[in-house]
Parts: C-alpha cells; structure tokens; sequence
C-alpha cells in the first residue's frame, strides 16, 4: 500500500478431514494398492512389510469388492524392516537406502546363524512376529563404510536373508488360511522390494499369483492413498499390468525431436523383434518391467516380454 506496509496475501483455509477435497486416508494407506492389482479371483491377500509406519510395520488383510479387510497388524518396536536396516548399518552401508547390496552380500555366504536367528525373530499363532534384540557385534564385527567385507560379514548377511524368507513364507500362509484362500497375494512395503525373498514366495507360497506393486516403497503411501479415496467415491481403478506408466514415443517422434533440439546421434537403436511364437503381456498375463521371463504361458505359448514369472497352479 502506497506510504505503508505491504498487506500480506492470506492463505486459503485448509478444508478439514472429510470436507472438500481433503480426504483422510487409513493407516497403512500402502495397502490400498492392491486395488490395482491385475485380477485373478473374488479376493486378493494383501500383505505390508514395512519399517515403520505411524504405530505398526505390517499389515496383513483381504480385499473383497473393493473394501479392504484387516485381518492382523503387528505394532513396533517389533519390524522386519528395520531388522534389515540395522544389519545394513551394521555392514557399513547406508541405512534406508543400500539394503539391495546385503540382499546381494548374502549370496555370497552361508545361513551358519540361521539357528540364532529363528529364536530371535519367531512368528506368532496370530499372524504377526517379534524381532528380539540381536547383538550383531558378536556375530559380526562392524564394518566402516568402504571396507573391504569378510567371509564373517557374508555370512551374517546369508543368515539374516534366510531368515526373512522364512519368516515372509510363514506370514503369507497364515493370510492364505486367513483369508479363505485367497489366489492372489498383492504386497507393498519396503521389505516388498526383495526380490529374492518374492521369487522364494511365489515358488513355495500357496498363492497362484504374487503381485508387487510398482511403488512398493514409502511413494506407494501416495497411490495406495489415492485408490483408497477414488475406492470409496465408486470410481473402480483399472488393474496395473506394469510400471510403464504414462506417456510412450516412438522411435521415429524421437529421432524428430532429437534432430530439433539439435542433438547429435550416432543412428537409430531398435529393440529386438520378438521371437517367432512369443506373445506380448495381456490383460490375461499381466507384465512388469524386470528380467524377461521365458516362462511357458497359461496357453503353452513362450513368453518373451517381461512378466512377473510367478504365476503357479493353485495348491492341489
């Protein structure tokens, strides 16, 4: 204002949870994922693993039309995730961040601490677990990061991955039970995110279907939020058959906008044709973007593109 202070702009008030295009969403939003999962049967298990949420690190329930059903959630201090992230710390690499190399570390030992561990971290009869404190200097000495790592250190990695994959195959059974049998299993959480303990599930597991969302994740929050929302407003959300969202171009819209901005090229770059007899991911056989499987399909034809390979005949 002309010979005083300058008034200063007034923020629009924030609708309240439940008014306006504020919404609340529930605790372990992350679930809510699941109903982009591809469909395979009437009910889909959802399984979260997780270090920590706002109270709890897991999640176990069932989707049925739509409407997600809690069956058991195990509250902290008791976490999966955060028992790996004590042992990436522990092996001098960062915490929240380089757990993929200890999942990569443990190929190289031996579970020669399995049996400290699966008194450690048990499984309850009610569909949770309890993570007592482990004392990981005397298994292993601690690693400064950058270090060179030992034999000890394989070892320790080895024993904890074993661990894990036991304790996730004991979980996803007990939802299977709970559940009714439900075909499909969609997981979300960080601990979601290890693919050796999922190839170990969706080989040993009951479920016909083991399906990860893209966002496993702390940005699946966000979608599993926005499902949930749309879930309850009646708007059914269309099924994920990848992570390749969002806009594509050609290989000839490419080469044109690269020879506009001026950029220099050493010629064109094309995918391989698909071998004779292959078939692409359809809304029958779902695709995620990973290591290409040659897996025989449901139909007998040879699958060329990337799937998810964890289809499986239903428990006899």
């Amino acid at each position: 204002m002309p010979g005083g202070a300058a008034v200063p702009r007034r923020r629009p008030a924030r609708p309240r949870p439940g008014e306006g295009a504020l919404r609340p969403a529930p605790r372990g939003a992350r679930a809510s994922a699941g109903l982009a999962a591809p469909p395979a049967g009437d009910d889909t298990a959802v399984l979260v693993l997780d270090g920590r949420g706002e109270a709890a690190s897991h999640l176990a329930g069932v989707y049925r039309g739509g409407e997600l059903s809690p069956l058991y959630s195990q509250e902290l201090p008791h976490s999966l995730g955060l028992l790996y992230e004590d042992l990436t710390r522990h092996l001098g690499f960062l915490h929240s961040s380089d757990e993929y190399k200890v999942m990569a570390l443990a190929s190289y030992g031996r579970p020669k601490h399995l049996g400290l561990l699966r008194e450690l971290v048990r499984v309850t009869d009610a569909g949770g677990f309890h993570v007592d404190r482990i004392d990981w200097a005397s298994l292993a000495k601690a690693a400064e990061p950058g270090a060179e790592l030992t034999e000890d250190h394989a070892d320790l990695a080895a024993s904890v991955q074993a661990r894990l994959e036991e304790v996730v195959l004991d979980l996803a059974r007990w939802l299977y039970d709970a559940s009714g049998g439900a075909s499909t299993l969609a997981m979300a959480g960080g601990v979601a995110l290890n693919c050796v303990a999922n190839a170990r599930l969706a080989a040993e597991g009951p479920y016909r279907d083991v399906w990860v969302q893209p966002a496993a994740g702390d940005s699946g929050t966000a979608l599993g939020a926005a499902l949930h929302v749309a879930g309850t407003l009646g708007d059914r959300a269309t099924p994920m058959s990848g992570a390749d969202l969002g806009r594509g171009w050609s290989d000839d819209e490419l080469e044109a906008e690269l020879r506009r901005a001026r950029c220099p090229t050493s010629g064109r770059t094309r995918l391989p044709p698909r071998r004779p007899g292959c078939s692409p991911p359809t809304a029958s056989s779902p695709g995620t973007r990973g290591a290409a499987s040659t897996a025989r399909a449901p139909s007998g034809t040879a699958r060329c593109w990337p799937t998810p390979a964890t289809r499986r005949p239903p428990p006899g």
